[in-house]
């Protein structure tokens, strides 16, 4: 329904509880409602993709710099993301 506050949703492609499909369809119907939403889906990373524990420094981090980036998009925060990227291999 149009009014929903803004949303934005992590999923990984080895969430064994979401599908991922179902993240999709919510931030269509989101959008075709006129509200703002935005998915991201991360290959091979689980359920809690933002937990370290099961996530890994990768899932961490990708979702604090999208919040980051969704939180400046929305006027609510200024300047760039400060959080590092994790050493890659």
């Amino acid at each position: 329904r149009p009014g929903v506050p803004p949303s934005i949703v992590f999923i990984g492609t080895a969430d064994k509880v979401i599908p991922v499909k179902t993240i999709l369809e919510f931030e269509k119907l989101m959008k075709e409602s006129g509200n703002r939403c935005h998915a991201f889906v991360y290959e091979g990373l689980p359920h809690s993709v933002f937990h370290r524990r099961y996530a890994g420094e990768k899932g961490f981090y990708l979702c604090l710099s999208e919040t980051d980036r969704f939180l400046a998009r929305m006027g609510w925060i200024a300047g760039e993301p400060t959080l590092k990227a994790p050493d890659q291999p």
